[in-house]
């Protein structure tokens, strides 16, 4: 029970949080330590700073300092630039934000104030397409009747406007009498579609109205038409908006693990290394001091730069995917997983169909219509009397209730626009159109009505009354007015609404016409059939429709006396005063009994272009796909067998109503015989399963081909993605388009949003946003084998040219007797891993294995991706033995061929070294283009001007040049040779599939 326990008072002096927006992470003293305190938590960052920094004293010093401290301080500097323009960016974002300027009610004029001085009990006006500064209560609109529409996207992501009115009591009162205005309102809290509160005129008044959320407009919304004059109610970190404000989860995939199990191994094989060179060396009273120094000597072999070099190859990514599919990259850290996904979960509604809707079929119990006899119900609608009176044949009756019924339980609006310029449809502003209630309104023939409403489902409903004669014309807080079939306008009161929720799932309103008083109630048939009174025909026809994939509602009426009306409403009012949730919904279900059953609904949603052709792909590439969607259990199967989740003869196992776990083991066994190609189940049997049989049902269900979930909550479905991926030790992606499928989204491997009709609330929370569900196939089967096979191959490389190094340094060290001596000056050593190689190696993330056509058009090649572990611990070990091989062939030749100078030996295997890494990354891209050959002349043109400007001594050629490079080319074409012959053996002994194509 959440009662309403604050008093907001007109000027008080309360203590209130500042109202103002900060995203801002860091400040300007604290940027710098922040940054480098997250750096720090990462070991290898910790492990170069200690090498660097203990260099400095001089006992355990090998090489100048700078150039062990070097490559940390290129990454450091790198991520203080990166983190720093994005937080300017925020901080400029949020001084715009909160220096908005908006009237505030000061005496008995507004003044002009900076959006963050607001605070509580402050009566501030709004004016049309400017955001609310904070959650406010509506006192006053420019609009007669107190309505206004207002945008949501901001906060939940949908995009049609929303009705809110003003307190009918303040609605009628000047500015001056509004500073005596109390409001009591709940504590705050983070549920943006609930709200109780009261309102008193002043606080000597004893009667209070009751608010609700049509009441109120909560920060960051904005104001679509009109102008209103509100009372702040919450200010900064209380309000709707940022209770809801989180920071996103941090996603992070299997090949950042692959990586960080590499780092490990190279990092205990240094320690390892170091001390059996300590050892080898005898054993004396400071045996730290050599150890650190070969600890020292042998760091290059932890890839430093590698977290680096990944980090800007996810950006060039992210970059290429949305230039190529106008996609919206929201987190960069995954790319490589979307080349390793197993299973693809994806809501219905938006996603794989259109979220267009269309009505099919309507039943009325003695009378059935389709779009072919649709015409039908016009007629009988015609043959009703004026004033929409119907004529007393039974069909007429029930055909006049149940379309007056659709035209006036909705929650939709009417909006006008002419000369593209929208107003309320019958509104009572000077900006609008002028009517009185009951008098018709003549529309201009150029004005086209447009129907704002949250949900396209209601929207065709309203669509459908108008064509077949029963036109919703206008609509304002207290009245409805319908056109009918004959022209004339029908005006209904409205005296009280309960709008859909997805707990209640389903909505009412309660109109007065002629002194009648009509419930009229529509919802979801699972709830509706217990409200109904009882018939033979409900259940078998909404299951008919289903089958034929149409979402269905239930249509219900009562008729209500003026005492019985008035006893609901006062145990209404009482409890919404009260603030009391429970007791609200008590007294509303109290008057849901016994209703009468008018008839079913039966809209068709379109599937999507190319749902069928990217779902057959999709699963040619070896990806199961799981439907989980809110329908029944019929509509699904239709809808899956249509868009190809299951094929026509595909042997399907259908789980439903098992509420207990002896109906779950049974259903469990079924799934363990085998023979099933897909199963489908409902919410209730998943609620069952995952409570009891979590690990043994998500483990068989993984098994299935295709999976379809019906009557999933938004907890199911998080659940099932976030089991799935634990138990099948798989990559697991979602993707859906409305708020219901955040959740899913969030806790999957890696998400996918669709921009819909529904809202942007799924793609904001998304990875990667898109605007059609045919851009999945591209994204993984073209972006998603690029993005691992480019990202895996420049880590092998970065670990290569580590690990290379290392074996020479080990043998050098090994021929003065352990001696730990390095074997390159550090200018060399930090030219070795920048100027030197990181172009041509970098350059690599740009070169593809196979064209995206080919990618699309052979769908099997993904699976042999999946299957592959491009990064995996037999290809880490491939290339870890190129490593030692070139590493002890470059240094044995240049032994080889010494000539009894130091200056000679470094020469010779630093040149070698050099185009040794060159000549590795022309052998294992499959494609040179622009990037890579420049790259390659860039780092030879900067080894040549090396020779020219390094200080005397550091690396001198020997007078004899020709001979050098002969000595050179021999030295590499031996160390290339393993690895030239294994490219060989694999290109054209043991193709991979794609190479034949």
């Amino acid at each position: 029970m959440c009662k309403p326990l604050r008093l907001v008072l007109h000027n008080t002096t309360n203590e209130h949080p500042p109202n103002i927006i900060r995203n801002q992470r860091f400040s300007v003293l604290t940027f710098v330590p922040i940054v480098l305190c997250n750096q720090l938590k990462q070991v290898s960052n910790c492990f170069f700073l200690l090498i660097g920094s203990i260099q400095y004293l001089k006992i355990y010093n090998v090489t100048p300092p700078i150039s062990s401290l070097f490559p940390w301080l290129i990454v450091m500097v790198l991520t203080l630039i990166k983190e720093g323009i994005d937080d300017f960016k925020r901080y400029k974002r949020d001084k715009e934000v909160n220096s908005e300027v908006y009237l505030k009610l000061v005496g008995e004029q507004f003044v002009p104030v900076p959006c963050s001085s607001l605070k509580p009990g402050d009566i501030v006006t709004v004016e049309k397409n400017q955001r609310i500064p904070a959650d406010m209560a509506i006192l006053k609109t420019n609009n007669l009747n107190g309505q206004v529409f207002i945008r949501t996207d901001q906060l939940d992501g949908e995009t049609d406007w929303k009705l809110r009115v003003a307190v009918q009591l303040t609605q009628a009162v000047r500015f001056g009498e509004m500073a005596n205005t109390v409001l009591e309102v709940e504590q705050p809290h983070k549920d943006i579609y609930t709200f109780f509160g009261s309102l008193l005129l002043s606080p000597a008044c004893s009667e209070a109205v009751p608010l609700s959320l049509e009441n109120t407009m909560w920060m960051n919304t904005v104001l679509a038409t009109g102008q209103v004059i509100g009372m702040v109610m919450y200010t900064g970190k209380e309000t709707r908006a940022m209770q809801n404000t989180s920071k996103p989860k941090i996603k992070h995939g299997i090949f950042e693990t692959e990586l960080n199990k590499y780092a490990i191994f190279l990092g205990t094989l240094s320690v390892a290394m170091s001390l059996f060179f300590t050892f080898k060396r005898g054993i004396t009273l400071r045996m730290d001091i050599p150890f650190i120094r070969f600890m020292v000597i042998f760091s290059s072999v932890i890839p430093i730069s590698l977290k680096t070099s990944v980090e800007l190859a996810r950006y060039l990514h992210a970059y290429m995917i949305s230039k190529d599919l106008n996609v919206i990259v929201r987190n960069s850290n995954i790319p490589e997983e979307l080349g390793r996904i197993s299973y693809l979960l994806s809501d219905k509604t938006g996603t794989l169909t259109k979220n267009e809707m269309a009505m099919k079929k309507v039943h009325l119990g003695m009378a059935f219509y389709s779009e072919e006899t649709f015409g039908d119900i016009r007629a009988e609608l015609e043959r009703s009397g004026s004033k929409g009176h119907a004529k007393k044949t039974s069909t007429s009756t029930r055909v006049f209730e149940f379309c007056e019924a659709l035209s006036i339980c909705h929650n939709v609006t009417p909006v006008e626009e002419g000369d593209g310029v929208f107003s309320e449809a019958g509104d009572l502003s000077s900006e609008a159109v002028h009517t009185h209630a009951g008098e018709d309104v003549e529309v201009d023939a150029q004005t086209r009505v447009n129907y704002q409403a949250s949900s396209p489902d209601e929207v065709s409903i309203i669509r459908w009354c108008e064509a077949v004669g029963m036109r919703l014309h206008a609509r304002s807080t207290d009245k409805i007015h319908v056109i009918d079939v004959h022209g004339n306008t029908n005006v209904y009161s409205i005296l009280e609404t309960f709008p859909f929720t997805s707990e209640s799932k389903r909505m009412g309103i309660i109109v007065e016409k002629d002194n009648n008083i009509v419930f009229f109630l529509k919802g979801a048939d699972v709830v509706m059939r217990n409200i109904v009174k009882s018939n033979d025909w409900l259940d078998e026809e909404v299951e008919n429709m289903a089958r034929e994939g149409l979402r269905t509602l239930v249509i219900a009426k009562k008729i209500m006396s003026r005492d019985e009306y008035r006893s609901f409403s006062t145990l209404l009012r009482e409890a919404r005063v009260s603030g009391d949730r429970e007791r609200v919904c008590g007294a509303i279900e109290s008057l849901e009994k016994n209703m009468t059953l008018l008839g079913i609904t039966g809209v068709e949603d379109m599937l999507q272009d190319d749902v069928k052709i990217t779902l057959e792909s999709l699963r040619n590439a070896g990806i199961r796909i799981w439907m989980l969607t809110g329908d029944k259990i019929e509509t699904a199967t239709s809808i899956a067998i249509s868009s190809r989740i299951f094929s026509r003869n595909s042997s399907i196992l259908t789980i439903k109503q098992a509420r207990t776990k002896r109906a779950c083991e049974c259903a469990l066994a079924e799934m363990r015989r085998g023979g099933f190609d897909g199963v489908v189940i409902d919410g209730d049997s998943i609620d069952v399963m995952l409570g009891a049989f979590m690990d043994d049902f998500v483990a068989l269900a993984s098994s299935m081909k295709a999976f379809v979930g019906c009557r999933c909550s938004p907890t199911q479905k998080a659940l099932l993605a976030k089991n799935l991926s634990r138990v099948s030790k798989k990559r697991v992606a979602a993707i859906g388009d409305g708020g219901n499928d955040v959740s899913m989204i969030t806790e999957s491997n890696i998400g996918f949003g669709i921009v819909g009709k529904e809202g942007k609330q799924a793609s904001l929370a998304a990875d990667f946003s898109l605007k059609r569900f045919k851009d999945v196939l591209p994204l993984l089967l073209w972006h998603g084998r690029r993005c691992y096979k480019s990202s895996a191959r420049l880590a092998h490389l970065i670990i290569h040219r580590g690990t290379v190094l290392f074996i020479m340094q080990a043998i050098f060290c090994s021929m003065f007797l352990y001696a730990p001596i390095s074997i390159y000056p550090g200018l060399l050593l930090m030219g070795y891993s920048t100027v030197y190689t990181f172009g041509p190696i970098f350059c690599t993330v740009l070169s593809s294995d196979i064209t995206k056509e080919n990618a699309l058009k052979y769908p099997e090649l993904y699976q042999e991706l999946v299957q592959e572990r491009t990064l995996g611990f037999h290809a880490f070990f491939v290339w870890f033995f190129f490593s030692f091989y070139q590493g002890s062939f470059i240094m044995l030749g240049d032994i080889y061929y010494f000539e009894n100078e130091l200056f000679s030996i470094i020469a010779l295997s630093f040149t070698s070294l050099v185009v040794n890494e060159i000549l590795m990354v022309s052998l294992v891209v499959h494609a040179f283009n622009r990037f890579i050959l420049a790259s390659i002349v860039f780092s030879i043109f900067m080894f040549s001007i090396s020779l020219v400007v390094l200080p005397a001594g550091i690396l001198v050629l020997p007078s004899d040049k020709t001979m050098f490079f002969v000595k050179v080319l021999a030295i590499n074409c031996g160390a290339i040779t393993i690895s030239f012959l294994y490219t060989i053996w694999k290109k054209y002994l043991r193709p991979p599939s794609y190479s034949k194509l």
